[in-house]
């Protein structure tokens, strides 16, 4: 029983990470394009779908952070060590960006007499709660972003503990009932009209992608299983493609705000990045292998993490400035500048992560060899 690939490091998903982090940022960069025009609407609304980037995300982290719980359930130090890697890998940077916001932009912009946080309290970020706010003091877009670290931190709280108690039998079965839980609690907001946006931030509705990455990493673990994901999970990601496309050409493009969306929509993209996550574990060779082990798209990935934090001090702050300057030329010179200010976030999000990595993470990394697991 057991496959090597569950012990390898598959340089394809570190493209993953960068193909879902690049999607992010072009959906980001699209918000300066201006809904009063025809054509910039279209291309905003396009362009927008790249938020499903997090779906992707989120599927990867189930993936790999089940297969290391997996992998290390034996191990006498299991949680003390998950922790204490998981923390120097994530805190590091977010909390450096939280100061960033509330100790340094927050000030600067009171100082010029306004406070877009005026809202917004800082505890909530400091404790991973953020995705349980109402959406009136979520509304400040340089920490708006961060509802999905804290679904992902609450998700590391729980699940290492249900990995290491939940007999290995049981386990799928588990993470089918939760994943299929998750479906059903959206579609309890869709019939009683309750507030999407809960549907769309809170852990217990959105585990179904990360469910869905855990059942995956099971799968590799198993050479019964594996063999049957090869066979099924590519058909599977054509099926969820083309029924996106069928619910998008019925719900005004896929609007995330539309019932149907939120809701089976949701089931749909979360399926789709799962073939991409297993064809990108598993396969050895071909188009998809060659896309997401391109050198651009890999160093997008390694930094990721950080790309993901920082590039709203691009994409939010810079139009105040890039906007204003357009405008006093001409109108193709305008024009020009909206379009491509999803490459301009994409590459100054790309350079603050790349800071991030070499002034910070990096060194905190190094500590994890101070809590290695165990040699198999």
């Amino acid at each position: 029983m057991g496959s090597p690939l569950s012990r390898q490091h598959v340089p394809a998903l570190d493209g993953v990470r960068g193909l879902a982090i690049v999607l992010v940022l072009v959906c980001h960069g699209a918000s300066v394009l201006p809904e009063s025009s025809e054509f910039g609407h279209a291309w905003r609304h396009l362009l927008e779908q790249g938020a499903y980037g997090v779906d992707l995300f989120f599927v990867l982290s189930g993936y790999l952070i089940t297969g290391i719980l997996l992998d290390t359930r034996g191990d006498p130090s299991y949680f003390r060590t998950f922790y204490w890697r998981r923390a120097l890998r994530i805190f590091p940077a977010y909390y450096c960006y939280l100061a960033i916001v509330f100790l340094v932009v927050r000030p600067a912009f009171r100082l010029g007499g306004t406070d877009p946080w005026e809202q917004v309290d800082a505890w909530p970020y400091l404790i991973y709660l953020q995705n349980c706010l109402p959406d009136r003091e979520m509304g400040q877009p340089l920490v708006r972003h961060l509802w999905s670290l804290a679904v992902e931190e609450q998700f590391y709280l729980v699940w290492p503990a249900l990995v290491y108690l939940v007999p290995r039998r049981w386990l799928a079965p588990l993470c089918a009932a939760l994943a299929l839980g998750a479906l059903g609690l959206r579609c309890a907001f869709a019939g009683y009209g309750l507030d999407m946006e809960y549907a769309h931030r809170l852990t217990p509705a959105r585990l179904d992608t990360l469910l869905l990455g855990a059942l995956l990493a099971q799968a590799v673990r198993s050479d019964r299983w594996l063999a049957w994901c090869r066979t099924w999970m590519p058909r599977l990601g054509i099926v969820a493609a083309i029924a996106i496309l069928v619910v998008a050409r019925g719900t005004r493009g896929f609007d995330m705000y539309h019932p149907v969306v939120y809701t089976i929509g949701w089931s749909f993209t979360a399926l789709l990045s799962g073939a991409i996550v297993f064809a990108a574990a598993t396969a050895e060779r071909g188009r998809l292998q060659r896309l997401l082990t391109a050198r651009w798209l890999q160093s997008f990935g390694r930094y990721s993490y950080a790309i993901y934090l920082l590039h709203p001090l691009v994409q939010q702050l810079l139009p105040y400035y890039w906007i204003g300057f357009l405008k006093r030329h001409s109108d193709t010179l305008y024009w020009a500048g909206l379009l491509t200010f999803p490459l301009v976030v994409a590459l100054g999000g790309y350079g603050l992560g790349w800071l991030s990595w070499h002034l910070l993470e990096k060194h905190f990394l190094r500590l994890k060899d101070r809590f290695a697991y165990a040699p198999r």
